[in-house]
């Protein structure tokens, strides 16, 4: 048809029993002779899920539509960037249990193994020690696993091809030491694998690169204000596509004249500066003080022997 003018409301339900009208909106177009159209055939609203759809004429003449569009928001999800350590395992001193050392500040979100040997099955707990007192007489601490996770980790090869057990999704951990309990006895030493998310600084670059992220002083007061404040108007997308700072090596810094540690010795430097330069006013206000009172003391002794030589002098006159 060349020209169309109707006014339609859309109609949803799930049952084709119960319907709710979602919009109302009215549809026309017209096409002139050199093909050119114009035309008005969007019904908008908010999102929402249903099964079933369907188009009632207010008014105009209801026509069997040729196809009808249903355009949806797609909803996308960036994947967490996971880092990963792995983590050489040490002999313990509780029977078959594996130590690995890791850094507190990991808080570690899921854990798994890397195995050396082609067929490997290992049931294990991993877990910390704690410590608790004992209540038998004699004996003061007992060490006991708390256990996290209690499954098997799994390294097998068939005919070429290799099946690895997954990394185990745990509750965020930081721990200093891991233990691991395998169930069964183990020909080898797995390493320990932590993955993490790490944490994101996002910070406006002011002056010359490079530039330095000094941490670690416990007097230091808080800096972090609001991502709305660092980045206004920012989208997540905007931000994941920010150029990204690459640390270089961690420098321990010395006390002295440092930045972490500097701060502090700038300041109890300036406290004794400040208490040498108010002792000295005070020596020299008492040092003034002193020589005032000398030499008030000296014109008051001076005053009665002028005064006595003026009344001579009066008398020999006389």
């Amino acid at each position: 048809m060349s020209s169309y003018n109707a006014h339609v409301a859309l109609d949803a339900s799930n049952d084709l029993q119960d319907w709710n009208l979602l919009a109302e909106a009215a549809v026309s177009w017209l096409v002139n002779d050199r093909g050119a159209s114009v035309g008005k055939h969007r019904i908008e609203f908010s999102p929402q899920s249903f099964r079933y759809a369907r188009l009632r004429w207010v008014d105009g003449k209801p026509l069997a539509f040729v196809d009808i569009n249903a355009e949806y928001v797609v909803q996308q999800y960036a994947a967490t960037q996971l880092d990963t350590i792995v983590l050489p395992g040490m002999p313990a001193a509780e029977g078959r249990d594996i130590l690995y050392a890791a850094p507190v500040a990991i808080p570690a979100i899921a854990i798994g193994f890397v195995f050396q040997g082609q067929n490997v099955v290992m049931p294990v707990m991993v877990g910390q020690y704690q410590t608790t007192r004992s209540r038998k007489p004699g004996e003061r601490v007992v060490t006991q696993l708390q256990p996290i996770v209690n499954t098997t980790f799994y390294q097998l090869s068939q005919k070429g091809q290799q099946r690895v057990s997954g990394d185990i999704e745990i509750t965020a951990t930081n721990a200093s030491t891991w233990v691991a309990r395998p169930l069964t006895p183990i020909l080898e030493r797995p390493a320990l694998r932590l993955r993490w998310a790490p944490a994101t600084i996002v910070f406006v670059a002011a002056g010359k690169a490079p530039y330095h992220l000094a941490f670690g002083r416990t007097s230091a007061t808080a800096a972090s204000v609001p991502l709305s404040q660092v980045a206004p108007g920012f989208t997540l997308r905007e931000l994941a596509e920010l150029e990204s700072a690459t640390p270089g090596a961690l420098v321990r810094q010395q006390r002295s004249g440092t930045i972490v540690e500097g701060g502090d010795a700038g300041g109890s430097n300036r406290r004794y500066w400040l208490w040498g330069m108010l002792v000295c006013g005070l020596a020299a206000l008492t040092a003034m003080a002193w020589h005032l009172f000398r030499q008030m003391k000296a014109d008051a002794s001076d005053a009665p022997a002028s005064d006595a030589a003026s009344d001579s002098e009066l008398h020999a006159s006389k």
